[in-house]
């Protein structure tokens, strides 16, 4: 009977350890469920610190694994803990679902998103690829028309304009009517002005051509996509882009909006980008995003909505919601975790 009660009293504990073990365990994954800071940005990781600080995970946890790219970034935190008189170890180990890698191998957690593109509330201009041949004719014609009403010979072919017209991408919104905007992209062509102008062409002449025009509800409107060829003039020029919002449109203004999304055929042109904005226009905008090369600078009065990955330009949108972290507790009897496990729960977070 004596040995009876002291297997019993046994098992009692065991189950009592267990049972705390289960408890704590479901604490602290309902509790680091609950963080208000993010626990997939363990900023003091890298540190070498040996402590996560309140920018990563609170109350006092250490690091027991740093994050192991072969792992999708997984990291695992430990901290001690006391429940109903006994002492355990808990372990939390987090890995971030989405999670990029830089060229050094650094993990850092946020979700890449290239946005989807959506007609109904986003314009989408892409060049069709006549409009620098019918640029070209456009001006061989205003040529070809002075010299014949002047009795001039012609000297010059509609080939010979090809590489002398500057280009600019214009992108222009204006009132349609009291509920929607009207959203106009197209090239403008220009002589370019370092070169002698041929008879019948003056520094006001210029040809523009449409590649999107489109009337959608104001308050949809969302994201602008322009898709071009880099302009071909000279050698390191920039490719300009101009925009324009009338300041009618009172709902673009105050919301902020509008995104836009410069996306250059040829990536590696020697070009760089200017992006003027008329006025305030560049206030309409929340956001810009190119995919020209990152050694590339920005210039124009809309340089600061342009956003980097670190060195390089994005072409996509860094978001730090919606992401989702798994996290496996276990709990280990005493102080290490070199003991036998008594319990491990699985739970997900998003953030």
């Amino acid at each position: 009977m004596f040995q009876y009660f002291t297997e019993a009293a046994k098992q009692n504990a065991r189950m009592k350890s267990q049972q705390n073990a289960m408890l704590a365990a479901q604490n602290t994954l309902e509790e680091l469920k609950a963080e208000r800071i993010s626990i997939t940005t363990p900023a003091a990781l890298t540190l070498g610190t040996g402590v996560v600080s309140g920018s990563a995970v609170s109350r006092d946890w250490m690091i027991q694994a740093t994050p192991n790219p072969s792992e999708n970034g997984a990291y695992t935190v430990k901290r001690s803990c006391t429940l109903n008189g006994g002492s355990y170890t808990v372990t939390a180990k987090v890995t971030p679902v989405k999670e990029v890698m830089s060229s050094t191998g650094t993990v850092t957690y946020q979700d890449m998103e290239i946005p989807k593109m959506d007609s109904s509330k986003d314009i989408i201009a892409s060049e069709r690829g006549t409009a620098d041949v019918n640029a070209q004719m456009q001006f061989y014609n205003l040529y070809a028309n002075y010299c014949e009403s002047h009795n001039q010979s012609k000297t010059m072919t509609a080939a010979d304009f090809k590489g002398k017209l500057k280009k600019e991408i214009c992108i222009k919104i204006s009132r349609e009517n009291a509920d929607d905007a009207r959203i106009r992209v197209y090239y403008r062509y220009t002589y370019n002005n370092n070169l002698s102008y041929p008879a019948g062409i003056t520094s006001s002449s210029k040809y523009e051509e449409d590649i999107a025009n489109k009337a959608i509800l104001e308050r949809k409107l969302s994201d602008i996509y322009v898709f071009y060829t880099p302009d071909s003039i000279g050698s390191g020029s920039d490719d300009v882009v101009n925009v324009d919002v009338d300041t009618n449109l009172t709902e673009i203004y105050h919301n902020k909006q509008l995104k836009l999304f410069i996306f250059s055929q040829d990536r590696t042109s020697s070009n760089g980008l200017k992006v003027e904005a008329n006025g305030t226009s560049d206030n309409c905008f929340e956001a810009a995003y190119t995919n020209i090369d990152g050694s590339k600078t920005i210039l124009g009065n809309m340089q600061s909505k342009f956003k980097k990955d670190g060195t390089n330009w994005q072409m996509i949108k860094k978001s730090e919601k919606n992401r989702i972290a798994e996290i496996e507790v276990s709990v280990y009897k005493g102080d290490s975790v070199n003991t036998s496990k008594l319990c491990t729960v699985n739970g997900s977070v998003t953030q």
